[in-house]
């Protein structure tokens, strides 16, 4: 059997998406990225999105360790950051992930996107 090639940095579409919500109005990153997370989430919990509130503890909704360093990953990817693997626990709702998640974002846009460092998100689960 084949493994897929390792990424060697964001994909045009994951670059895409960055850019969008940088050039996007303050309250529109927010949202932009508030619906990502969400249908993330809700995809990898297999609940509704609107079940999901910005103050909902993600971890007393399902998310276990291995969905955190798993979405840790995933995010990594999405938005070329480097996050630390205690990220959901430090920040276990999508409000305090959300204002996180921008503040990095801001602090990164001075800066060419780098490489996805690290290794690649891992192959099981269903965040994608």
């Amino acid at each position: 059997m084949n493994s897929p090639a390792p990424e060697t940095g964001p994909s045009t579409e994951d670059a895409q998406f960055v850019d969008c919500i940088r050039r996007s109005h303050a309250s529109e990153r927010r949202a932009l990225l508030l619906q990502f997370l969400r249908e993330q989430f809700a995809s990898s919990l297999a609940i509704d999105p609107a079940r999901i509130a910005v103050r909902d503890n993600l971890l007393e909704l399902g998310v276990d360790s291995f969905k955190a360093v798993e979405f840790k990953f995933l995010l990594e990817s999405k938005l070329s950051l480097q996050l630390s693997s205690s990220l959901l626990f430090d920040y276990p709702t999508l409000d305090a992930l959300v204002g996180f998640l921008l503040e990095q974002i801001s602090s990164s846009q001075e800066q060419p996107l780098p490489p996805s460092a690290g290794p690649s998100a891992p192959s099981r689960g269903s965040f994608r």
